[in-house]
């Protein structure tokens, strides 16, 4: 009795691994296509940034990823409602040149609230892992002992050391976490000296605040500034770089202005300190 209690059951365990098998096969592939045994895995990070600042991060409620290229017909779709980041897809991939994977974050109404894509080659005998990424920092800087950045949705913000102002949020108080300064959502660069901060907008104007003992702040004074004060009225900065009392910058016609201490010929123009932007010339 006992030994046809076990002959059923090893019958049964038998059966039952060849259907999870024959379904495994059946069901791994992409459009009919079943995922090739055993195959190694390719992997693809989609970092997606903020498409609509009007909406945070938390406010989607499904990932969307389509994936396009040659002999790719319809698109391969997929949608997930796990939505805690990062979100994997684990998925079969024809192979091909070219292929483009788009991922979006949508909120209940279908609206893209962050987005990202990516065209990646894919190779035979691949099945592909994609990983979602959501950015909130775009770009950072550190000086002394202030750090200032500017987010995705085109904020700026800055957390520290705050004697000279060079938080630019309009007091003189250190700050130990993150702290928007004003509202606009068209800064694009930053930079950091030792206790001053400078930054560029999407127009190529340039800001600065912070300590501007040696004019290094460049507005023709020494006096400290608490908050973002436009240069001049050029629309042409295009990168910026600051020093311990010295900033460096270049304009899109690629001259190279100076200004702040000098004392060590930091500026390169062979003369003493400037309060105000100076060409830069061999």
């Amino acid at each position: 009795m006992n030994r046809y209690i076990i002959k059923n059951h090893l019958c049964y365990i038998i059966l039952s691994l060849l259907f999870f098998s024959i379904i495994s096969c059946s069901s791994g592939g992409v459009d009919g296509e079943a995922s090739p045994p055993n195959s190694p895995i390719q992997k693809i990070d989609i970092n997606m940034k903020s498409a609509s600042i009007s909406q945070s991060a938390s406010d989607y409620t499904e990932i969307y990823l389509s994936i396009s290229g040659p002999g790719i017909e319809p698109d391969i779709e997929r949608i997930t409602k796990e939505i805690t980041p990062p979100i994997q897809f684990l998925i079969y991939v024809p192979p091909g040149d070219d292929r483009v994977f788009l991922a979006q974050a949508r909120d209940s109404s279908k609206n893209v609230i962050h987005e990202g894509s990516v065209i990646v080659d894919i190779a035979p005998d691949k099945l592909v892992t994609i990983n979602i990424f959501f950015s909130l920092w775009e770009v950072v800087a550190a000086g002394f002992a202030h750090t200032v950045a500017i987010k995705t949705d085109g904020t700026l913000w800055a957390w520290g050391y705050n004697e000279y102002g060079q938080l630019g949020d309009g007091t003189w108080e250190d700050k130990n976490t993150p702290t928007q300064i004003g509202t606009d959502t068209d800064w694009e660069a930053v930079a950091a000296g030792d206790y001053h901060s400078l930054a560029l907008k999407t127009d190529g104007t340039l800001w600065v605040w912070g300590n501007n003992g040696y004019g290094q702040l460049g507005d023709g004074t020494t006096v400290n500034k608490n908050i973002p004060t436009r240069i001049g009225i050029d629309t042409d900065w295009s990168a910026i770089a600051a020093g311990f009392y010295h900033t460096i910058a270049l304009k899109s016609d690629d001259t190279l202005w100076a200004w702040g201490y000098n004392n060590y010929g930091q500026l390169g123009d062979g003369t003493a300190w400037k309060d105000s932007p100076v060409q830069i010339t061999q």
